[in-house]
């Protein structure tokens, strides 16, 4: 019995033995295989190092290490019948954003609406296989300064840039044909509203100086540059032929614009309240200067109006205290509603094809003389009211126009009313309830 137990004993140590041994030797192999690696690849789980080397790839294949996220950063969808790659999310943390060409061995051609909204992003870099960026797209960033739209951009959704308030310029492409409420639903676009075509894309970017816009756009829709109270120079292309309504209200530091002859109306509101505009030309296209357009510019000091200009709208002009002159062109047959009431105006001159004065037109400037065509058949009311310095006013037509109430009230006692010779009576027996007879005198005297 003892014999066996000592026999078992001396198996116990031999087994015990072997093991230490063989410990010792995985041990060595181990050190062994961990001195011909890095300390950082010691340091890295598998999944971490193969991640670390994907970045690493896709780093060198744009080619500027370090200042863009991974494609792993960016949710993708595919379109167009599985040949291209639609960006529909951000999970990124950079604030410095370069956007692949490629995710899944596609090339990148949409941003869908929203992805990059409120991101905290500072510098994006869009590459030249994008063709439309959503709407609504980098809105938010307030932080960002720095954007590049390439050549390739086609097609920009509403309010893409919309409250970038560190955004200082802008270049917005050739390429650019459609600035549009298009956008992305699943795989297939659908067009909501393309009325209102570039509306709210750089609204509120409040720190936005200098624009660069293509040759290829049509139309600045609605609320364009509204609030960008920085703008200081934008200039309109030949291409423009639709200027919205609000494009370019509230820019403050604007001083001068140029509207081209390619554009044919001036959306209501279009430049109301730019309060440093003072010289505006406007092109020889335009038929229609929209209500309010120029509204509340209390520097305005010069306008050029084109000749083909037909419709003067409410309140154009109204409240441009330092306007002092202005030529209304022939082409123009409606002058609206209080459209320069207290503008600061001493000289008018009406083209020979103004049908209708507007009420309140020309209330509370400081006219001295005007000369009313005879094209006009009717004046609403109050059209002169409060113009203290009015001396003479001259009617050419040989039928007196229908005046409203209280055209002339508040003027001067003596205003002086010159008339044809042959048409005295017709006039003073037109306007006997007006108590104005007195004050008519033919034109030859």
């Amino acid at each position: 019995m003892k014999n066996k137990s000592s026999l078992w004993l001396m198996i116990l140590l031999f087994i015990s033995v072997l093991l230490v041994n063989c410990g010792t030797t995985e041990s060595r192999n181990a050190t062994s295989q961990d001195s011909l690696s890095s300390p950082e690849q010691r340091e890295l789980s598998p999944a971490a190092r193969e991640r670390k080397e994907q970045i690493e790839r896709l780093e060198q294949s744009f080619g500027n290490r370090g200042l863009h996220d991974p494609a792993s950063d960016f949710g993708a969808e595919p379109i167009n019948n599985g040949t291209a790659v639609m960006i529909n999310g951000y999970l990124g943390r950079s604030q410095i954003v370069r956007i692949p060409p490629t995710i899944r061995d596609l090339p990148v051609t949409h941003i869908r609406e929203g992805v990059f909204r409120n991101k905290n992003l500072t510098s994006v870099t869009i590459p030249d296989s994008v063709t439309y960026i959503g709407r609504f797209a980098f809105e938010g960033n307030r932080q960002l300064t720095s954007v590049t739209i390439p050549n390739s951009v086609v097609t920009i959704g509403n309010g893409a840039f919309k409250n970038c308030t560190s955004l200082t310029n802008i270049v917005i492409p050739d390429s650019v044909k459609v600035l549009s409420r298009r956008f992305f639903r699943g795989t297939s676009e659908e067009i909501i509203d393309d009325s209102e075509n570039f509306r709210e894309m750089f609204e509120g970017c409040t720190s936005l100086r200098n624009v660069i816009i293509g040759n290829g756009l049509t139309i600045l829709g609605g609320n364009v540059f509204k609030g960008c109270s920085s703008l200081t120079s934008v200039i309109i292309p030949n291409s423009v032929i639709t200027i919205g309504n609000y494009a370019f209200n509230g820019c403050t530091a604007l001083t001068s614009v140029t509207i081209p002859d390619s554009v044919t109306s001036i959306g209501a509101a279009a430049f109301m309240g730019c309060t440093g505009l003072t010289d505006v030309t406007i092109g020889n296209s335009v038929t229609v200067i929209g209500s309010y357009a120029f509204r509340d510019c209390t520097r305005l000091t010069n306008v050029n109006i084109g000749s083909s200009v037909t419709q003067i709208a409410n309140e154009a002009f109204r409240d441009c205290r330092m306007l002092r002159n202005i030529i209304i062109p022939n082409s123009v047959i409606n002058i609206g509603n209080f459209a320069f009431q207290n503008s600061g105006l001493t000289n008018v001159r009406l083209g020979n094809n103004v049908r209708t004065i507007g009420q309140d037109a020309f209330r509370d400037c400081d006219l001295r003389n005007i000369t009313i065509p005879a094209s006009v058949t009717r004046m609403y009311d109050t059209v002169f009211y409060g113009n203290r310095n009015l001396q003479v006013v001259r009617f050419l037509s040989q039928t007196p126009p229908t005046l409203g109430s209280g055209v002339f009230n508040y003027t001067n006692a003596n205003v002086r009313f010159e008339v044809p010779a042959a048409s005295v009576n017709a006039y003073k027996s037109a306007w006997m309830e007006r108590n104005l007879s007195n004050q008519i005198f033919p034109i030859w005297e």
